[in-house]
């Protein structure tokens, strides 16, 4: 019933941007469309889209839209000799595909499926199930090691990347006690040559004072000697 009423709101949708087909009777004449006609034909571009007249013998009967068309199983085939044989009703077309002939055929009669066929295709699907599972199971593992090795990977790039780091660090601390030790250097031998200059200049300075101490007592000798030699005249 709900495949019917959805059938029905489907129809009533579609139907409204379409015109009603006409209706035929027994004894017209209509033109026929070759769109769905294999005509033997040099060039299907130019062939003609409709051929005809033909008379209306009979009017078969169509089921409406949304009704379910009621077939009846077709009869089981005839048993001649042991081999099975079927009741043909008409042959409708013939083409040739490589050298051979091929009919199209409205026959009566429906081979009956062995029951071995059956079972060998419900194996086989089996089998086909079994297989794309183990495949998904193949290819869900291999997702996972794949995972389990990019998470490796990723770890052992940061172990390095913290060594390299904790090695760049350690670099630059003794880069900054090296420096800091060449400053201290350079600060000790810069106030040794201010010790060495200071104690030359004093050394320069004890020295020109011994002198004029020297040359004083020079002077006060040869005057004394002087007022010595000079006769005393009162």
């Amino acid at each position: 019933m709900r495949l019917q009423r959805a059938v029905r709101r489907q129809r009533i949708q579609a139907d409204r941007h379409r015109r009603p087909h006409p209706s035929y009777q027994v004894g017209q004449r209509v033109w026929l469309s070759t769109r769905n006609l294999h005509l033997k034909l040099p060039c299907r571009k130019l062939s003609p889209k409709f051929i005809g007249p033909f008379e209306i013998i009979r009017q078969p009967a169509h089921p409406s839209a949304g009704e379910a068309a009621v077939c009846e199983d077709p009869p089981p085939p005839l048993d001649i000799e042991g081999s099975p044989a079927y009741q043909v009703r008409a042959l409708l077309d013939s083409t040739r595909l490589r050298s051979r002939l091929q009919y199209l055929v409205d026959w009566e009669g429906k081979k009956k499926k062995k029951k071995k066929k059956k079972k060998k295709k419900k194996k086989k699907k089996k089998k086909k199930k079994k297989k794309k599972k183990k495949k998904k199971k193949k290819k869900k593992k291999k997702k996972k090691k794949k995972k389990k090795k990019k998470k490796k990977k990723k770890k052992k790039k940061k172990k390095k990347k913290k060594k390299k780091k904790k090695k760049k660090k350690k670099k630059k601390k003794k880069k900054k006690k090296k420096k800091k030790k060449k400053k201290k250097k350079k600060k000790k031998k810069k106030k040794k040559k201010k010790k060495k200059k200071k104690k030359k200049k004093k050394k320069k300075k004890k020295k020109k004072k011994k002198k004029k101490k020297k040359k004083k007592k020079k002077k006060k000798k040869k005057g004394q000697n002087y007022a010595q030699m000079m006769p005393y005249n009162l």
